[in-house]
């Protein structure tokens, strides 16, 4: 998934603490700071709820192509039904 607008730049603008949103998303500490410095992913409810305590629209955190791709798989699985129906 490749994000636009990072999820630290956000954080920072807005002021928050890593350990004050960790707590928010009920992550440790350490969890939190992976997906923040892209070690580990963020999960889609994580970025929903990130994007709602940041006060930040949630399209701003995903790239363009992100959403390309995801219209493509979508289009994909419509053809592997046709085929076999």
């Amino acid at each position: 998934m490749s994000l636009k607008m990072t999820v630290k730049v956000a954080r920072v603008s807005c002021g928050y603490l890593q350990q004050e949103v960790a707590d928010f998303l009920d992550l440790s500490l350490t969890a939190y700071v992976r997906k923040e410095n892209g070690k580990s992913r963020f999960y889609f409810d994580e970025i929903t709820r990130i994007s709602t305590l940041f006060g930040i629209p949630i399209q701003n955190f995903f790239d363009d192509q992100c959403l390309k791709k995801t219209r493509s798989i979508k289009r994909g699985h419509e053809d592997d039904r046709k085929r076999t129906s």
